[in-house]
């Protein structure tokens, strides 16, 4: 099962974004497998593949290739979760024998065996990192704080600053509006100002808008130029020109990822997680929902309930913040003093630490409120914002309006 491991691994190295949440190194009683183990997910990790003649090439004189040749030929890509689940279930198994057998052969007394037994059911069961003494807790709490890592990344908005919401990890955000009413806008905002003012390493994966569009749209947020301009190269002389090659320099040299095809949460997940573990994620933007599928269900309603439960799990797995926009349900967006309620299930506003609400000026289209319906960290509250005269940027403005 080992041997077969190694052998899809090799044959298609990104399966590692899954497998490597299931089984570890330390996993395989086969030295041979653990050293090719290794050896692919740290040259992954660094943007590298490893197939049959460089993992050959490595290990001369360290593994007969042989033992590699048949490690390819008896692995199955279609079969790799599988085989990671039972070597890692057997390296489990032999844990807790080995672990029962030593408690067994050095306790004191009955009692004793047993705290020793329970800490190993604790461990081997996956909840060793949920069950944490006082003392453990506060010394965590002390070097996170001391180092600012309670304060979280700030999103550029005062508004949400004032109100203790930053993105910090493990947390889940909701961003709704109408069609058409301002959330990409929103969320592209923020993108520029977590990599300009927070230097986040981010990823947007969106169901609506391609690559360049999500390109086009940041740079017009770094620039204050129209994205329809700058995506068919209209820019108003010499002087757009710079602040657009500037731009495109600047994102170019930072840690930023964009998925335009990716909509199944399964394959959501494996992104996230595969680019977690290369290169570690701040911020993750998921435009939107409501496109999101779940191979496991057929109704929205059930298909929503599953991705938004999944994302609130994987923004706790990865330490990330995960940003996911939505839709309104239609009572809500005719209700301006109505609840926090998305299209499609409850789920999501149940689900997320931090939910906000999108509303239109009537009066205005320049001008939006956004609301902060949900805030598990602090008070509620609303804000105005207000496009640039590009409709590129979006700002914080601080008159009363009519709404």
């Amino acid at each position: 099962m080992e041997q077969a491991l190694i052998g899809a691994i090799l044959q298609k190295n990104d399966i590692l974004a899954d497998i490597a949440n299931i089984v570890s190194a330390v996993d395989f009683e086969d030295s041979r497998a653990a050293i090719l183990f290794n050896l692919c997910l740290d040259r992954w990790k660094d943007g590298k593949q490893t197939d049959i003649v460089i993992a050959v090439g490595e290990m001369s004189g360290k593994i007969d290739p042989m033992w590699i040749v048949t490690a390819t030929d008896s692995g199955s890509i279609l079969h790799s979760t599988g085989y990671a689940e039972k070597v890692a279930e057997a390296a489990k198994l032999k844990r807790i024998k080995e672990g029962v057998l030593k408690a067994s052969e050095s306790a004191f007394d009955s009692n004793e065996l047993i705290s020793r037994i329970s800490d190993i059911s604790i461990k081997e069961a996956g909840r060793d990192d949920d069950v944490t003494s006082a003392e453990d807790c506060v010394n965590l709490f002390s070097e996170m704080r001391k180092s600012g890592g309670l304060i979280g990344k700030s999103s550029g908005y005062g508004f949400l600053d004032r109100k203790d919401i930053m993105a910090v990890p493990g947390d889940y955000w909701a961003i709704g509006a109408a069609t058409s009413v301002g959330k990409s806008a929103l969320a592209m905002n923020m993108v520029k100002n977590f990599l300009v003012e927070e230097d986040a390493h981010l990823s947007i994966i969106s169901t609506e808008m391609t690559k360049l569009q999500m390109m086009a749209r940041i740079i017009g947020c770094l620039t204050d130029i129209p994205s329809g301009a700058i995506m068919k190269n209209k820019l108003r002389g010499q002087l757009d020109e710079e602040k657009v090659t500037k731009a495109e320099k600047y994102l170019a040299s930072k840690v930023f990822f964009m998925s335009e095809k990716t909509r199944d949460i399964a394959e959501i997940e494996n992104v996230v997680r595969g680019l977690d573990l290369k290169k570690g994620l701040d911020v993750v933007f998921v435009d939107y929902l409501q496109h999101c599928r779940s191979r496991n269900y057929k109704s929205q309603y059930d298909i929503l309930s599953d991705v938004t439960g999944r994302l609130q799990n994987l923004s706790k797995q990865t330490d990330t913040t995960i940003i996911g926009l939505n839709q309104l349900s239609n009572a809500a967006a005719k209700d301006p003093e109505g609840n926090l309620e998305f299209k499609g299930a409850g789920d999501i506003a149940a689900d997320c630490d931090i939910g906000i609400i999108l509303r239109k000026n009537k009066s205005d289209k320049s001008m939006l409120l956004a609301e902060i319906k949900k805030n598990r960290h602090g008070a509620l509250g609303r804000q105005a914002l207000q496009y640039s005269k590009s409709f590129a940027m979006l700002e914080e403005v601080h008159h009363a309006e009519n709404w």
